[in-house]
């Protein structure tokens, strides 16, 4: 038996071995690698809260009927905010990437339950929290590197420049994609394939999402049968078996229908007194787009507006998840006297600031805009 047919078997037996691994186990997703800070925080501090309240947005837009691979979101104000995203891979499916992100929202704190930054990769999603922004922010450390054990014997060099050029034109093909993702396959030898996965974070440009790759794909050592390097912003990998679904037909992406205009924002009601459930139309500080008026300031229903809860109020200002839904219980909590900020973002609902002045009302409308929450296009 030649050494490169006895290099085949062995390959084959490796890759039925990690199959079984990868595709019998339907509960917890596969753990690759974590990371925590040197930095913590304190237990039971407005950082925790907002660290809490930022993982149960995450888990909370699984379940929201709009694309599901990817989100990110902030929570709470400087100098306790906490900067949160997850990716799932892009070939699996609502429920797998779902359960991933629910099983990562409560390990990843129990693998860094005080840290300030954690990141947990699984083969089938990543979560990721930070002190410091990461959100269109691309990041390349902390890196992890896996290598499988074995090392390819024959044809080295050949093997090395496929493994390249397997990546490179994914990477080509993951650039241009919604979803930032793409796989390739190659053949090594006539009977042994050659698998390779790229994926950035949805919201990375093409040229950073292109340099990310670059960067990951020069990092690998690749005379291992199989590898991956990890970044927070883009990660690859190969492997001479089928660890992704070949099968898969990516869906486009369904986001929530947005208008032409993204931003419409009020100034906050007069601190004069007037009857309760009056209104009171003010003009907008930006008039870019449409105005809605008039506004009901104390003690009334908001009526059409989608107002989310307000679950926190820090130093006059809130910031929420787009995503929430209207409750009455977050128009009660809104302080009196001072009528809302409304937002329209990208997502096409509603969030709330309660700002104290034009000043605090830039500057959180300028950390929307960082954040890619407005199109700053419709800034007046």
């Amino acid at each position: 038996m030649s050494s490169i047919q006895f290099f085949i078997i062995f390959v084959c037996l490796l890759s039925l071995s990690s199959s079984l691994f990868t595709f019998t186990s339907a509960a917890d997703p596969t753990y690759v690698k974590h990371f925590c800070s040197e930095k913590s925080f304190t237990r039971n501090s407005t950082y925790q809260s907002n660290l809490n309240l930022l993982l149960s947005s995450l888990l909370r837009y699984t379940k929201s009927g709009y694309d599901k691979r990817f989100y990110r979101t902030t929570e709470g104000l400087d100098p306790n905010i906490v900067y949160g995203l997850f990716q799932c891979r892009g070939d699996v499916n609502t429920t797998t990437c779902q359960d991933c992100v629910a099983f990562a929202s409560t390990d990843i704190t129990q693998r860094c339950p005080t840290q300030n930054e954690a990141i947990v990769w699984y083969d089938e999603c990543y979560l990721h929290y930070s002190n410091v922004s990461i959100i269109y922010n691309p990041v390349r450390n902390p890196s992890q590197v896996n290598y499988n054990p074995t090392n390819v014997t024959v044809e080295t060099n050949r093997f090395q420049k496929l493994v390249s050029s397997l990546l490179k034109e994914a990477t080509t093909l993951a650039v241009n994609d919604t979803n930032k993702f793409a796989t390739r396959k190659g053949n090594f030898t006539t009977t042994q394939p050659l698998y390779g996965l790229v994926q950035c974070t949805e919201d990375m440009s093409n040229n950073d999402c292109s340099n990310c790759l670059e960067d990951a794909i020069s990092s690998l050592e690749t005379r291992a049968t199989g590898a991956a390097i990890l970044f927070p912003s883009c990660n690859c990998r190969y492997e001479l078996y089928p660890f992704y679904n070949e099968n898969l037909t990516l869906l486009p992406v369904t986001r929530p229908k947005a208008d032409p205009k993204y931003l419409y924002l009020y100034w906050r009601c007069s601190d004069n007194n007037f009857t309760r459930n009056s209104t009171n139309q003010s003009s907008p500080l930006f008039f870019n787009a449409t105005v809605y008026g008039p506004f009901q300031c104390r003690g009334a229903k908001i009526g059409s507006f989608l107002l989310p809860k307000t679950d926190g109020i820090d130093n006059g200002v809130v910031v929420q998840d787009p995503f929430e839904e209207a409750s009455d219980q977050g128009i009660d909590r809104v302080k009196r006297g001072r009528g809302p900020v409304v937002v329209k973002t990208v997502a096409g609902t509603m969030s709330v600031v309660l700002g104290s002045s034009v000043y605090s009302v830039l500057n959180i409308q300028k950390r929307w805009i960082d954040e890619g929450l407005v199109n700053p296009t419709d800034q007046v």
